[in-house]
């Protein structure tokens, strides 16, 4: 998948500003969509790491300190809102970057309340030039602290 220039040397700079290249966890319950998010997201401009598991996305915030968690709200074992109020409890982890993915007709009830603190809230399916501009944003707040 290709990217544009823009795309790429906005990054750049984010990325010198950051000091290192971002670092983006993919948390997605569903093998398809995490595998296009990472297709799309795999550019060379940040580090990557994937899972299908809420607590192991709880274990890798801590050890590996992403900056952006794409975080999908149906996670089977813990779910986004558990994994995102467990996050924002922790001084370690409580200034990641959340995008949360959700699914269009799903119950997302108990998600209600993490949208509003959500960083970025994204409604599957979505626009890849609207996830491009959610990760991007959240890069922007990141420098901007």
């Amino acid at each position: 998948m290709s990217t544009s220039g823009s795309w790429r040397s906005s990054h750049d700079d984010l990325s010198r500003q950051l000091e290192s290249r971002p670092r983006i966890l993919i948390v997605e319950a569903e093998d398809r969509v995490r595998h296009l998010l990472v297709a799309v997201l795999a550019t060379g401009e940040f580090d990557i790491v994937e899972t299908s598991s809420g607590s192991v996305a709880l274990a890798l915030s801590e050890t590996w300190c992403p900056d952006i968690l794409l975080l999908d709200v149906e996670v089977p074992d813990l779910d986004g809102p558990t994994v995102h109020r467990m996050l924002a409890q922790r001084p370690q982890t409580n200034g990641i970057g959340i995008l949360l993915l959700t699914c269009t007709g799903s119950d997302i009830g108990p998600a209600r309340a993490v949208m509003a603190v959500a960083d970025v809230c994204l409604t599957k399916p979505f626009r890849i030039r609207d996830l491009r501009a959610g990760v991007r944003g959240l890069l922007l707040r990141k420098v901007a602290r």
